[in-house]
């Protein structure tokens, strides 16, 4: 994430929660933010993933009463000043409110992709992509969501144990679940540099998409056997066309963790 350039287009009136988590970056980081008065830094320790440091920085918005909504984002997101004004405008909508999101292709294109699905009898199935704006689905991706706070009451915050991938999938399932409403805004699109934080046809990525569908299924039991089988095994299909040198042994491995219960970090 820019910092800077993203505290340049966030009204001042914004508290901006960042956490740093276990970065290599932090001097560099503590002294960008000393120029800005609406921002608190969260420095963890530990590099616990994805889930964990979000949940640092719900915590801290409701152990301090910052506010009744909360933007979770993505360090590889570029905000704009009309997605911030878009966004204070959405805020009492829906329980979770996820983004449209593009990358940007090599001639300058912009390259929409599905951001939103339904998860019908245990399997997923895409939302349309429309170009205006909200629909209601069961889930939404975590590069950029909007929660209300009350939202986590009696459902808990991310699963810490996925580390990375799955986590949001997770979530909004329990949400959805517990009938809360979860929906994607088309309206302004959002621009992600998607596979910043961990490459998609990376030897971590395979693991964990591979382990963490296990996981899913393991902790999901109301879904049936038979479709978690087949979600897995199209996981597993997908990650088995990758070109990464020694796929067949990562797979495995995610495969031994994931049917035992191994959680967390790779490698851990």
């Amino acid at each position: 994430m820019d910092i800077q350039k993203i505290l340049d287009v966030t009204p001042t009136h914004i508290p901006f929660v960042i956490v740093d988590n276990n970065s290599e970056r932090i001097e560099e980081l503590t002294e960008i933010l000393s120029q800005f008065k609406n921002v608190a830094l969260i420095r963890s320790s530990v590099n616990g993933g994805y889930g964990y440091g979000m949940n640092l920085a719900i915590s801290y918005v409701k152990s301090n009463n910052i506010s009744e909504n909360i933007l979770l984002l993505n360090p590889d997101v570029r905000l704009s000043k009309e997605f911030i004004s878009h966004v204070e405008t959405s805020c009492d909508c829906f329980d979770v409110l996820g983004f449209q999101q593009y990358t940007i292709g090599p001639s300058g294109e912009k390259n929409f992709y599905p951001c939103a699905a339904y998860f019908v009898k245990g399997k997923i199935r895409l939302a349309s992509r429309k170009i205006e704006g909200r629909q209601l689905v069961d889930i939404v991706t975590g590069a950029a969501l909007l929660f209300k706070v009350s939202a986590f009451d009696g459902i808990g915050m991310f699963d810490e144990s996925f580390f990375h991938y799955k986590e949001e999938f997770d979530l909004c399932f329990r949400m959805t679940t517990a009938g809360r409403t979860v929906a994607i805004d088309y309206e302004v699109p959002l621009h992600h540099e998607a596979g910043s934080s961990l490459a998609h046809d990376s030897s971590s990525a395979i693991y964990y998409r591979v382990r963490n569908e296990i996981l899913f299924a393991r902790k999901h039991r109301t879904i049936s056997i038979l479709r978690s089988a087949q979600n897995i095994g199209a996981v597993i299909k997908d990650c088995l066309s990758s070109q990464i040198p020694g796929k067949f042994r990562i797979i495995s491995a995610a495969i031994k963790d994931g049917c035992i219960g191994k959680n967390g970090i790779r490698g851990n």
